[in-house]
């Protein structure tokens, strides 16, 4: 038996309600899950850790919603860097006499 990397979002279980922590490390950490997806009351994993208490897994949802910000912004400026180069080699070809 074996784990997927498919999961639904942190709390549509409600893993951080509960404080499953084992599981929310998981999610965060091997599966690398959007923690920014909103369940159906338009809440992210951390509002609900945070309205039932579960200090411990606030913690990690907040540095893990900084992580992931940081490496959404990053990948986000190496894409449009990519098309920046990608254009500019095209623009290099191109001769409009």
């Amino acid at each position: 038996m074996g784990f997927m990397c498919w999961s639904p979002p942190v709390d549509k279980v409600g893993n951080s309600v509960h404080g499953h922590m084992d599981v929310v490390l998981f999610l965060t950490q091997s599966c690398k899950v959007n923690p920014f997806v909103k369940d159906w009351m338009s809440n992210i994993p951390r509002d609900d850790a945070t309205q039932f208490g579960r200090e411990d897994v606030v913690k990690v949802l907040e540095e893990y919603e900084q992580n992931y910000s940081l490496q959404t912004s990053q990948t986000e400026t190496e894409d449009q860097s990519s098309i920046q180069m990608f254009i500019s080699g095209r623009m290099g070809v191109i001769d409009c006499e």
